[in-house]
């Protein structure tokens, strides 16, 4: 059925696909689970089955592979195209979501679906990214193209959508990307040490504008402060776990920490499996990350090099950003741990960026050099 020479469909997707990394995909997502089934009970109210999310988060796995495997199907032509509508559908739902979500700590981010919560600021990233790689790419192939201002437009349509909600962090996530992918094109160096300086006033305004971030730096900034319990806890789960852990289920910190499932999953972690477990994750994630820049530098073609670049620094900053809060290096910022913590709106936008990476790094013949604008004459 998989033999090299099958005509078939899957046959050729395996064969072409990067089965390393889709391992090390698979590996978070049982994580995720083995996660989830240790949280749950600590994570329902009430009479509810004390497995309910464990099983949710089961039966996500499977649409969950499915849209891995189906996205990373795309031909490297249509996956502009993809990006489009995942970038518009998703702009569309955030401002609508930011003016008539419900408000939840000071922010309105999720949409109520059949029962459901979406969140659609996870599927703006991948788009914004797939959008953003593409009109880079753009300023060289078609200079007549008013790419810079199109990017402009996506930036700043992308940044308004979510500070509307307000979400701070994933704003600041997709800021970051932006240049890193405008890093990797060699534009003029002096545009980094502007992007450095409106990156800074950035946290400044949503420090003096938005009194929950401000709140979460000055407890950040204060041990004693009672937003730290949380982050305290926190570390005393990687003290209690010390190397192996107590062992599965056995943790405690979790009952004290309401969001065990999500923001400080990892804690979970390292209290019930150990440390050696937390940098065995670690690696995994790093694992990712390196797989995809070395895929990124291996291509030849622009647009390859710039979606997989800003694909893969989504999926590593949002990671980094998740691990520093648990080990209260940064304060909190609601972002998840990808495939690891509980949420099925974060697992299946991640499933769309993954997707996105496995199309873009398939073994596919060689398509013509598109030199970097530091290189033309």
């Amino acid at each position: 059925m998989l033999e090299r020479n099958s005509s078939g469909a899957l046959a050729k997707w395996w064969w072409t696909t990067d089965r390393n990394l889709f391992a090390a995909i698979l590996i978070l997502l049982a994580t995720g689970f083995i996660m989830s089934v240790a949280t749950s009970p600590v994570t329902v109210e009430g009479d509810a089955d004390i497995y309910h999310f464990a099983k949710r988060q089961g039966i996500a796995l499977i649409p969950t592979i499915l849209i891995i495997i189906g996205i990373s199907l795309f031909s490297i032509k249509q996956l502009p195209r993809l990006g489009l509508v995942i970038w518009i559908g998703a702009l569309i739902l955030c401002f609508f979501v930011g003016f008539a979500g419900q408000e939840l700590n000071g922010a309105r981010r999720w949409l109520r679906i059949a029962g459901f919560s979406l969140q659609p600021s996870e599927f703006l990233k991948p788009g914004f990214v797939i959008l953003t790689a593409w009109f880079f790419s753009q300023i060289i192939a078609k200079p007549k193209m008013p790419s810079r201002t199109i990017l402009g437009i996506i930036l700043i349509a992308s940044v308004a959508s979510l500070m509307v909600q307000p979400d701070f962090g994933q704003s600041m996530l997709i800021i970051m990307t932006f240049f890193v992918i405008f890093f990797v094109t060699g534009m003029a160096r002096i545009l980094y040490a502007v992007g450095f300086f409106g990156f800074i006033a950035s946290i400044v305004f949503a420090v003096t504008l938005f009194p929950h971030v401000a709140q979460r730096f000055i407890g950040f900034l204060d041990p004693t402060s009672p937003r730290n319990f949380q982050a305290q806890k926190s570390l005393s789960a990687f003290k209690n776990g010390g190397w192996f852990g107590k062992g599965p289920g056995e943790g405690a910190v979790k009952q004290q920490l309401p969001d065990a499932y999500s923001d400080f999953i990892f804690a979970v972690l390292g209290e019930e499996f150990g440390i050696l477990a937390c940098l065995a994750l670690l690696a995994v994630i790093i694992f990712i990350v390196f797989r995809g820049l070395v895929a990124a530098l291996k291509t030849d073609d622009l647009f390859q090099r710039l979606a997989i670049t800003g694909l893969v620094t989504i999926f590593g900053f949002q990671s980094l950003i998740n691990l520093s809060v648990s080990l209260r290096l940064i304060p909190t910022t609601g972002m998840t741990l990808p495939f690891v913590s509980y949420g099925l709106s974060s697992q299946l936008a991640i499933a769309f960026t993954v997707g996105l990476i496995l199309a873009l790094t398939r073994k596919r013949p060689r398509v013509a050099s598109i030199k970097p604008i530091s290189e033309r004459t």
